[in-house]
């Protein structure tokens, strides 16, 4: 396959030897304090960020092991640059408490990796089990490219956490960053069932299938999410990545014209109309400008693209030298 199929996906400890128990992921909110929750959460999806910090510590006063409130609370107070007042907060949480959840909760808030690691690993000293502790260090490892041992993490915290809906999304990811297709395809849709809606899961199944090597599976799963949302642009992007794959020009044309339409910022769209030009219409000069458009766009994959626009650049100018 082309190689622009290549762009669509764009993750020691023994934690298995620690003792199995049950545990819910997080403790359950009084029924007091479930509307305040609700409109926590309400306030947070429409930006209303004080009134939703507000709500949260309404919550956490009622309910202070509620875990979703202390991490939603703590992204909030970062977001507005309350850095420096949230993270005193837990500092003075975790020396009047000191268990478990409080190294967790201060770790989320260390800005040095290796402060962080510290702190969660504080926490599973004190109880090896807490499942909060090994989702928090899978996060970590994951950020330092310590894919497998995250994995390791991610998959202990959730046979203890079944209910932890978002874990598994994690989870999925993780195998996907693995390179384990299958099983990413298979969490990605187990995820699914609980939360439906979520194009992101389905498009991550869809180019998991293409990556697999299931083109056929990857476009009818890409068409699936263009019949819900046509404004998919990752969508048009898959579908033309197999339309290329497959020497179809035309339709990739036409899916990456559509994709240029709806995200004209999006670098991708250039690298990959770049690729069309260059190795199916052997149109050097056009794929040149896709190439230098995608890197002027900030596209990430600049070593790449550089070492195109080279070979471009030299062959352009040889072939100008011979007329």
């Amino acid at each position: 396959m082309l190689a622009l199929a290549l762009l669509l996906l764009a993750p020691g400890f023994g934690c298995r030897q620690a003792p199995l128990r049950e545990a819910q992921p997080w403790a359950p909110l009084p029924a007091v304090a479930r509307p305040w929750f609700d409109r926590a959460e309400r306030h947070r999806a429409a930006g209303r960020t004080d009134r939703a910090i507000a709500e949260y510590r309404r919550v956490l006063r009622e309910e202070p092991a509620h875990i979703p409130s202390h991490w939603h609370y703590q992204d909030l107070m970062r977001s507005q640059g309350r850095d420096g007042e949230v993270h005193e907060e837990y500092r003075l949480r975790l020396q009047d408490r000191g268990g478990p959840l409080e190294w967790c909760l201060l770790g989320r808030l260390e800005t040095n990796p290796t402060l962080r690691e510290f702190r969660f690993r504080r926490a599973l000293e004190l109880d090896p089990g807490f499942p909060w502790a090994h989702v928090a260090l899978a996060g970590l490892l994951r950020d330092t490219g310590q894919v497998g041992l995250a994995l390791e993490h991610q998959e202990y915290a959730l046979e203890r956490m079944p209910d932890y809906e978002e874990g598994f999304l994690d989870l999925a990811d993780l195998y996907r960053e693995s390179g384990r297709w299958q099983d990413a395809i298979e969490t990605y849709e187990y995820y699914l069932e609980r939360v439906p809606d979520d194009f992101y899961a389905r498009e991550c199944i869809a180019g998991c299938r293409l990556r697999g090597g299931d083109p056929d599976g990857a476009r009818e799963a890409y068409r699936e999410i263009l019949a819900d949302r046509p404004s998919h642009v990752e969508s048009h992007l898959g579908l033309a990545a197999i339309a290329l794959g497959e020497r179809r020009r035309n339709e990739a044309a036409e899916h990456l014209e559509e994709a240029r339409k709806l995200a004209p910022g999006q670098p991708d769209v250039y690298f990959n109309l770049g690729i069309l030009a260059e190795e199916l219409d052997r149109d050097l000069e056009t794929a040149l400008d896709h190439y230098r458009r995608y890197l002027a766009t900030g596209g990430d994959r600049r070593f790449r693209a550089n070492l195109r626009i080279q070979r471009l650049e030299r062959e352009i100018g040889e072939r100008e030298g011979n007329e």
